[in-house]
């Protein structure tokens, strides 16, 4: 392992360069098993994650508990899964849920040459005391010890140890004892077939799960069920290939010839060109003509066809159907399982959909039922079933395409429901937003119609496009024709919105039931309101911005024209302002309004009533002033209040116009939500250039005073763990300490501090005096006293986020040494020489 040098910075908010705390230099090594370093000497340690914290001592990797005792040694896969990731974590809660799967997101871990299994957030699965676990297949894990093997199942179920094991269903398993296999039953917890074969195969792919196995005995093989019973006796050759899991045997040969056995008869049949297993049927000819045995193995379909069929004879793609399709000279028929005619043989073609059946004869085809009754016919056409179950959505419903030249109809079989011929295409959509149910699309020329699955028109072919949003509910459905939008009401079949709105809707008030409507280019928009409802436009003319006051209210605005209105989301009201100029400025109480050009007034729009004063309005982030003696800049309202500038010098006005902080200062912040805003004289003497920074509350006190501080501090973030930091600057040597105070003004740390940085996600403070480190929480009340040589609180990663670092037991370092402070204040009974990350 090649040694490295890792540097890390804590990063402090503020940006002064007198916030960042540097902690000493540290060697990183990371053990791997096998390549030992021999040069590290000494002990190195590492902050506590999800309870565990590893130790290199002389080259040698271990990991202790939060008690200081040993854990266990290393982590074998540590860089697939790493132990506290949260996102491991997350993975890992998720396979949890998902039944039937061993979770995958786990940490191999190993204690004295044994491994066991741990969950990414530390949680131990299997203790360490086995020789191997392996985690590969999602149905079990593997279980090694002392040459024997185990599998851990979903449920945390571990099976005995055999000599080997393999997985059969999730219920039973092949186990080898001694030179000799057996079937061990997981649910009664028994041996089922005692280990007295040579051999086992199984059916593992096969959609149905097999009560038997296929077993060896004296080097031939048979059939054993899982009551140990032998079903088919030792006399065949065997290849893993066309496994079944039913009556039906095609794996054997016998000298050399392939065979087919029946397991309920013990019948055996050659294998002939023609033969062929389907629908649980063995198909089968004597003397040229076609018969089929059932899973019993008994003749149910006698040898009287030329053909037996069972393409075009299924349900739906998914659904094997119960008949099948047989010829007798030049006409086709239906029977089903047991032989019975269902379809007269005086067809010249068959399909079957479900129970429906597609029979044609001469230029005529029809579509009957069950009984055979004649649905509905079409001559020189077609007719085929939609099948959508193939693509994972609708149940195989009797729903079917008429074909009559280039176009296509539809017949709805459950109601009878027909359309003509009309369409280019017909398809299945299951992805139709919020609908519950999918549906069936009729295009033509770009033009769709919509249906649902019982043959209802839900909209008519008009649109070329249409998209459910959950907003809109299961009965309206916002439709597009020519690039435009609307709204279409699927119960009154009916345009509530035509479609003559561009792009996309917004849903605004609380409960959701407004449209914003929008037409025109992007450089000129038209903005409209309408009703969900009903699709009733409430605005009488275009707006070309709507500004969101709150949740309830909304300001309509149309600059070109002059034109303003306030609309009420509740009420479902316009309020037309009398104002060639009005605009939002971060206030829900006023606004700025305006019949003169360049001076403005404030608008209580509650009280429909004007502030009697005259601004100027700034709408930049930063608040701003001017040199003029005009009337005062008012810049945008914050937690209710707005920095107002006059002749360069800076206030605040709350949303009643009243000053209540004086134009005084150089410089001033908007309000935090703690109701505190940092202001600022700049001082410049004969020798020295600095500020007096201080903080105000919104009735115009100081909850801190005016103190000195370095020139640029007022742009730096004072607000920490919901609290203000406090500073003390002297001038003169330009030395700077740092304190903290509430939004009261409450001292909660005095400014005698070097250093004072949020870590641990804003909940604790890392306090630095001198050389001594300590930490605080929110409230300044210290949790580590502040005696330390460092801390080892790791804040920021090279991948940008928050490592999860245990806060208790933390390292800290007295002198040379490190050790583990727990939460008692007590230490640990290990140090070391330095700190890795």
């Amino acid at each position: 392992m090649k040694p490295y040098i890792l540097i890390l910075t804590v990063f402090f908010v503020n940006k002064s360069t007198g916030q960042i705390i540097s902690p000493p230099m540290v060697g990183n090594a990371e053990y791997k098993p096998g390549r030992q370093d021999p040069l590290m000497k000494g002990t190195e340690i590492s902050p506590f994650r999800q309870g565990f914290a590893r130790i290199n001592k002389d080259g040698k990797e271990f990991y202790i508990d939060v008690n200081g005792q040993k854990a266990f040694d290393y982590m074998v896969n540590n860089e697939e899964v790493k132990l506290g990731d949260k996102y491991d974590i997350l993975d890992y809660q998720k396979e949890l849920k998902e039944t039937g799967e061993m979770p995958q997101t786990v940490i191999l871990f190993v204690k004295d040459g044994k491994k066991g299994a741990m969950s990414p957030d530390g949680k131990e699965i299997l203790p360490a005391q086995y020789d191997q676990i392996d985690f590969k297949n999602p149905s079990y894990w593997k279980l090694s010890l002392d040459g024997k093997v185990s599998m851990y199942l979903p449920g945390w179920l571990k099976l005995p140890f055999f000599d080997e094991i393999n997985y059969l269903d999730g219920r039973y398993f092949d186990v080898k004892q001694g030179a000799k296999w057996g079937v061990y039953d997981s649910k009664k917890k028994e041996m089922v077939i005692n280990a007295s074969y040579e051999a086992f195969d199984y059916c593992g792919g096969c959609t149905r799960k097999s009560d038997y196995v296929y077993a060896k005995k004296d080097g031939k093989w048979g059939i054993v069920g899982f009551d140990g019973q032998v079903l088919v006796p030792f006399e065949y050759d065997h290849e893993h290939i066309q496994m079944r899991s039913d009556n039906w045997v095609q794996a054997f040969s016998k000298k050399n010839t392939p065979v087919i056995v029946n397991i309920k008869s013990g019948q055996e049949f050659a294998v002939q060109e023609h033969s062929t297993i389907a629908k649980g049927l063995l198909i089968y000819t004597e003397k040229g003509k076609f018969g089929a045995y059932n899973q019993q193995g008994k003749l149910v379909v006698p040898f009287i066809y030329d053909r037996i069929d069972i393409e075009g004879a299924g349900a739906y793609q998914n659904f094997p159907g119960n008949y099948l399709i047989v010829t007798k000279g030049e006409f086709e028929g239906v029977i089903d399982l047991n032989g019975a005619v269902v379809v007269p043989i005086q067809y010249e073609q068959v399909k079957v959909s479900n129970n429906y059946f597609i029979l044609k004869k001469g230029t005529m085809t029809i579509l009957a039922d069950a009984k055979l009754k004649e649905l509905i016919s079409v001559e020189d056409g077609q007719i085929t079933y939609i099948d959508g179950s193939s693509e994972g959505g609708i149940e195989p419903l009797p729903i079917f395409r008429i074909v009559k030249k280039a176009f296509l109809g539809l017949y709805f079989a459950n109601t009878g429901k027909y359309y003509e011929p009309q369409f280019y295409d017909i398809g299945v959509d299951h992805k139709a937003g919020s609908k519950i149910y999918d549906l069936i699309i009729g295009e033509r020329q770009g033009i769709k119609t919509i249906f649902d699955l019982e043959g209802n028109m839900l909209v008519p072919g008009k649109y070329n496009g249409y998209t459910f949003l959950t907003t809109l509910g299961n009965k309206r459905v916002q439709v597009q024709r020519d690039g435009k939008i609307g709204i279409y009401d699927l119960d009154t079949q009916q345009e509530l919105i035509p479609p003559m709105y561009r792009d996309y809707f917004d849903f605004i008030g609380p409960d959701q039931q407004t449209l914003v409507c929008r037409s025109g280019e992007y450089e000129s928009p038209r903005i409209e309101l309408r009703l969900v409802k009903d699709g009733k436009l409430l605005t009488e003319q275009y707006y070309s911005e709507i500004a969101t006051i709150d949740s309830t209210t909304y300001l309509l605005s149309d600059w070109k024209s002059n034109k303003y209105g306030l609309y009420n989301a509740v009420k479902k009201t316009i309020k037309n302002l009398p104002y060639n100029f009005a605009a939002y400025i971060g206030s829900n109480q006023v606004l700025a309004v305006s019949n003169e050009d360049g001076k403005a007034k404030l608008y209580n729009f509650h009280t429909s009533k004007e502030l009697p004063a005259k601004y100027r309005f700034s709408f930049r982030d930063e608040p701003a002033s001017y040199a003029t003696d005009q009337p005062a800049i008012v810049n945008l309202f914050k937690n209710g209040m707005a920095v107002i500038g006059q002749n360069n010098k800076l206030g605040y006005i709350n949303e009643s116009g009243k000053l209540i902080v004086p134009m005084t200062f150089d410089k001033a912040s908007s309000f935090d939500s703690l109701g505190v805003a940092l202001v600022a004289h700049d001082v410049a003497d004969n020798y020295h250039t600095y500020s007096k920074i201080g903080f105000i509350n919104k009735q115009g006190n100081f909850v801190i005073p005016l103190n000195d501080s370095y020139l640029d501090s007022f742009y730096d973030n004072f607000f920490v763990v919901g609290k203000i930091l406090l500073t003390k600057y002297n001038p003169k040597n330009k030395e700077l300490k740092y304190g903290l105070v509430n939004s009261t003004g409450k001292v909660l740390l005095e400014p005698i501090y070097d250093r004072i940085s949020p870590v641990k996600n804003d909940q604790y403070l890392l306090v630095k005096q001198g050389r001594k480190y300590g930490i605080t929480d929110a409230e300044g009340k210290w949790v580590v006293p502040l005696s330390f040589d460092d801390v080892g609180m790791r804040v920021y990663d090279f991948y940008g986020y928050a490592s999860p670092v245990q806060f208790f037991p933390m390292p800290v370092k007295e002198g040379d040494t490190w050790k583990f402070l727990t939460e008692k204040g007590t230490m640990l009974p290990i140090e070391g020489d330095r700190l890795s990350y």
